[in-house]
């Protein structure tokens, strides 16, 4: 019999998991998963098979909604299985960090000891050399002084036996004179033309040249005077009752002062050879007729060579050789001046040396009436040495050898008076994230980046370009003609191709850039500071901008700068007048006691209102004013702590953030204590706030001065924690007590785990090494709650207190504990 027409319940395929039913006339037939067959036999209505048919369906139904159930289960099974694996794994990578960081930690104090133990070692090697050289020199030097000392003791003893007795000739010789000549009285009466100025030994020592011009005015007085009474001698006239002669003079009187100016001359002669300068006697056609032993010396040529020889002969040819002519066209325009002076003149040694000579020429005469010449040479060859090398350091940069912002300020002097005034272009270029060199590598390495860059420039820059070091990473181009240079555009882009490079320090490869600023005259009134300043303004607009970029000071940069000097005056009268203020922002603790106060200075600007530190702090970096600023807030801040009130009887310590003011300068030590001392505030009371970059590669002289103050009682803090560069090497050996988390890290806790694992980290670091932990700018409860429950000591921010006036922070301080969540 044909089967009905029926319902296929469940479809029979290759995965057959169902079951088959339908309804035939006499019955019902199942056909299950397997070889099985069940046949219903029936004899029910159609109404019945129906309800049959759909309870089967049901059935099925509740068979697929329990697997899907199942299906459902399972999977909820595995997704909390995930989560919890990701939560473990969250909690391993967290705990990785801190391993790692502390591992990091550990590798760069091993690192950061075994460079700084070499380097102080190297520093320690070079210096007991340089020791040894300088003791070495040093006992040469007192050899040498020794015996020139000796020396001079006996030419000066020598010299003088020698002047005395020239002196007492002479004056024997003068009153001899005027007594031969009937005046014996001549000095009774005052006359002047008897009145010889007399010379004593020590003139003649103090300065050789006037000296030996005054001993020949003197004999040539004496000659004429002797000549005169020559001529003017008549037979005697006798007594007509003795026959005795009444006046005259005889030839015994004339034989014997004859006798006498000729012992004065040999002993003039002796005077001039025993002169320890050189003292030469030129004719009138300027030749050389005499000489003594210290010229021949500084020439290095024998007197019989040197007999002859013309000025013009003995000098440089590069140098003016008719000096004698011009002594004499000077002395001839003058009926006072009997002697001229040359500063310098270069002569020439035999041997090709050249020798820098002042010089003092006298003018006088012979008896025969013929003119000559009577030049001193002092050497000061030695002294210019001298003077050059001080110029020379006072001029030049010591690392690399460039000139310096001394030499940088006279050289635009110099061209913004020439006549090419506007075409002058000046170059600031600023290396860029240069710190991080020396922050990473050590300063050496900083240094040796620097002498390279130096050298590039110095090759590669254009002719009438000159490159220059200010300070730190600064270099400034200096062009004299910016069209021979290819214009401000080309120039920049050739000064930026030398500064973008690679360059190994220290066994690696660091790549650097450099943002250029550039600066032209804007007229007429613009002044070398100004175009340095233009150029510094607009290398920090190409700063801004990204690395590597360059900048033109347009007439809004340069508005600005004029800008920024007008308040840099304001800001620096408001220091020398006490135009500053400082708010004071509490730190607490867990349970809201007021532990310290920071000192935040602020500005009550006249036009602009009350400008925060953010606002003036570059403007006094620029102006070179943070170390007063520094000193002005360390003293106002501590005389203002000294009267805070004691709530519960425990004092409030003030804490003073320095910038300027760093443990590296020579003074910090004696500032700090003069401050405290003046104040009279105790030293355990004092917190000093420093960056951590300005603690990093402290030699041991600084690291001894930050003892001395730790052992007083001060403490220092490391603010703005983990923000640097190899901080971790260096914490452990610093005196510093307290540790500042960064509000960077601070800010983002709540929110970004990275924040969490980096503050959680520091805390953990920060308490293993026994330091005071303090977090910034907590501002809501969230953050305190995590910051809490990390174990930080103490919290600074707007979630417990603004920074307040003086007057204000005093009455917070008078209401005992803070207010803090949770309490």
């Amino acid at each position: 019999m044909p089967d009905d027409e029926g319902t296929q319940v469940a479809a029979h395929g290759g995965d057959a998991v169902g079951q088959r039913a339908h309804a035939t006339s006499s019955g019902i037939v199942v056909q299950t998963g397997g070889d099985a067959t069940i046949r219903l036999e029936h004899g029910l209505p159609d109404a019945h098979i129906r309800l049959v048919h759909t309870q089967a369906e049901t059935i099925e139904a509740q068979r697929q909604l329990i697997a899907v159930t199942n299906e459902l289960n399972e999977a909820r099974r595995k997704l909390i299985e995930s989560v919890q694996v990701e939560h473990r794994t969250s909690q391993l990578i967290v705990v990785l960090h801190v391993v790692l960081v502390r591992l990091s930690a550990l590798i760069s104090h091993l690192t950061g000891e075994r460079d700084r133990f070499l380097a102080e070692a190297a520093t320690h090697r070079a210096e007991l050399e340089t020791t040894h050289r300088r003791l070495a020199d040093a006992e040469h030097e007192r050899g040498r002084a020794e015996g020139q000392l000796d020396q001079a003791k006996r030419e000066r003893s020598r010299a003088t036996t020698v002047a005395e007795a020239a002196h007492a000739r002479i004056r024997s010789l003068e009153l001899r004179l005027r007594g031969i000549g009937g005046h014996g009285d001549a000095h009774a009466t005052g006359d002047p033309e008897l009145d010889v100025p007399a010379l004593s030994p020590d003139d003649v020592l103090r300065d050789t040249a006037n000296g030996l011009d005054r001993v020949q005015q003197l004999l040539d007085a004496q000659d004429h005077e002797l000549a005169s009474l020559e001529a003017d001698v008549e037979p005697p006239v006798l007594d007509p009752g003795t026959g005795d002669p009444l006046t005259g003079l005889s030839s015994v009187d004339l034989r014997d002062a004859q006798a006498r100016m000729n012992r004065s001359g040999r002993r003039f002669a002796d005077l001039v050879s025993l002169t320890p300068v050189g003292v030469g006697l030129f004719d009138e056609s300027e030749r050389l007729v005499d000489a003594n032993d210290a010229l021949c010396d500084l020439l290095g040529i024998g007197l019989e060579q040197l007999r002859g020889a013309t000025a013009a002969e003995l000098t440089h040819p590069d140098d003016s050789r008719d000096w004698l002519l011009s002594a004499a066209e000077a002395i001839g325009k003058s009926e006072s001046l009997h002697t001229h002076e040359i500063p310098q003149r270069i002569l020439v040694r035999r041997d090709g040396a050249l020798v820098y000579c002042e010089l003092r020429i006298a003018l006088s005469v012979q008896d025969d009436g013929r003119r000559f010449w009577l030049v001193v040479f002092q050497d000061i060859t030695e002294r210019r040495r001298t003077a050059q090398a001080l110029r020379h350091q006072a001029t030049y940069d010591e690392l690399t050898g460039l000139p310096n912002r001394a030499l940088v300020k006279e050289m635009l002097g110099g061209l913004l008076e020439s006549p090419e005034r506007s075409k002058v272009a000046v170059l600031f270029c600023d290396i860029d994230n240069f710190k991080r060199v020396n922050d990473s590598l050590g300063h050496d390495a900083g240094d040796e980046l620097l002498v390279a860059l130096a050298r590039r420039l110095e090759g590669g820059l254009p002719e009438g370009c000159t490159a220059a070091r200010l300070s730190g990473d600064e270099y400034v181009i200096i062009c004299e003609n910016i069209d021979r240079a290819g214009g401000v555009d080309a120039l920049a882009t050739r000064v930026a191709g030398l500064l973008r490079t690679a360059v190994p320090v220290h066994g690696q490869l660091v790549r650097v850039s450099a943002s250029i600023g550039v600066a032209v005259p804007n007229g007429s009134r613009a002044t070398g500071n100004d175009l340095l300043r233009f150029a510094d303004a607009a290398m920090f607009e190409a700063k801004r901008s990204g690395a590597g970029r360059v900048s033109l000071a347009s007439a809004a940069l340069i508005e600005s700068a004029d800008r920024q000097v007008h308040l840099e005056g304001q800001l620096r009268e408001a220091l020398q007048h006490d135009g500053l203020t400082l708010h004071f922002q509490p730190v607490v603790g867990v349970d809201g006691v007021v532990q310290t106060a920071e000192a935040l200075v602020r500005w009550p600007h006249p036009d602009r209102g009350l400008l925060p530190r953010d606002v003036f702090l570059p403007v006094a970096e620029q102006g070179d004013l943070l170390r007063e600023l520094d000193r002005w807030v360390l003293r106002t801040a501590l005389k203002e702590a000294s009267t805070w009130p004691e709530p519960g009887g425990r004092p409030v310590s003030v804490a003073v953030n320095l910038a300027g003011l760093v443990p590296g300068d020579p003074e910090f030590v004696d500032i700090v204590a003069n401050a405290i001392a003046e104040a009279g505030i105790p030293w355990d009371r004092v917190v000093l706030e420093l960056v951590e970059t300005a603690l990093l590669h402290l030699p041991s002289r600084v690291r001894r001065s930050m003892d001395e103050l730790v052992g007083r009682g001060i403490r220092f803090a490391v603010d703005d924690f983990a923000t640097g560069y190899s901080s971790l090497a260096r914490l452990k050996d610093l005196p510093a007590q307290i540790i500042k988390v960064d509000r960077r890290f601070v800010s983002g806790l709540g929110t970004d785990t990275s924040d969490f694992a980096v503050t959680k980290a520091v805390v953990d670091i920060a308490r293993a090494m026994g330091r005071t932990c303090v977090a910034e700018d907590v501002e809501t409860a969230t953050q305190f709650q995590v910051l809490r429950g990390l174990g930080v000591d103490a919290y600074q921010g707007w979630l417990f207190s603004r920074p307040l006036p003086p007057a204000e922070f005093r009455a917070l301080l008078a209401l005992g504990k803070l207010a803090v969540p949770g309490s």
